[in-house]
């Protein structure tokens, strides 16, 4: 924690020599830059309105690549505050604008982050689309964490439409990966659980087993067989 305030006050000492010289990009950068420090702190209101300061800033200097980024970051905190209409017009905003500049990490995150927007609002089909578009793209650039973070949304499709078996090997393939980030391990973490509730203990084990010892490439090709 205490590197978090020393980063935080950093940031706020330059920002404020940016507002001394009028440094719009300087501001914006730094505004996001604490808006990204209090997300890390699931400090959601406070990082809502960094988020917001610095893409108003970014779209002021017409910068694509900041307004972008600036919308995922303001979007996923929408998206945790549960304000999906919010969330859906930022990832749709940074997503067409990735997709114009040809940036497939960015194309890949509003995809995924679109993804599970249409998983929380119950739009079922919509979701597995996104998040298997997000899952060939993250693996054609080797985005592993955001790979991840797209199967973890699969694991939350397959529950809802009843693959319960294949959500638990896919829950299990995630959550003893490393790349993964720490709240989506605990996400899937806590979905194994909830599966293993629903399956027989043999069931339960051989998921185990098979997520544990599953290589990446066959999970990403096995994933391409939900397509329609």
């Amino acid at each position: 924690e205490g590197a978090f305030v020393e980063a935080q006050a950093h940031y706020r000492q330059s920002l404020t020599i940016c507002e001394q010289i009028n440094d719009r990009l300087g501001r914006a950068i730094l505004c996001s830059s604490l808006a990204s420090l209090a997300r890390q702190q699931d400090a959601l209101p406070e990082a809502q309105a960094w988020g917001q300061q610095a893409l108003a800033l970014f779209q002021e200097i017409g910068d694509p690549w900041g307004i972008a980024v600036s919308s995922v970051r303001v979007g996923e905190v929408a998206l945790a505050l549960e304000d999906y209409p919010r969330a859906e017009t930022l990832f749709k905003n940074s997503l067409s604008l990735c997709e114009e500049m040809g940036d497939q990490r960015g194309t890949a995150v509003s995809l995924c982050n679109l993804g599970h927007v249409a998983l929380a609002v119950g739009r079922l089909p919509q979701a597995r689309n996104l998040l298997l578009q997000a899952v060939e793209i993250a693996a054609t650039i080797q985005f592993l964490p955001l790979l991840l973070k797209a199967m973890a949304g699969l694991v939350q499709w397959l529950h809802e439409t009843g693959k319960v078996a294949e959500a638990a090997a896919l829950a299990a393939f995630v959550q003893h990966n490393s790349a993964a980030d720490g709240s989506i391990r605990q996400q899937v973490g806590d979905l194994f659980h909830t599966l293993a509730g629903q399956l027989r203990p043999d069931e339960v084990a051989a998921a185990l087993a098979k997520g544990k010892a599953w290589e990446l490439t066959a999970v990403v090709a096995w994933t391409q067989t939900l397509k329609v």
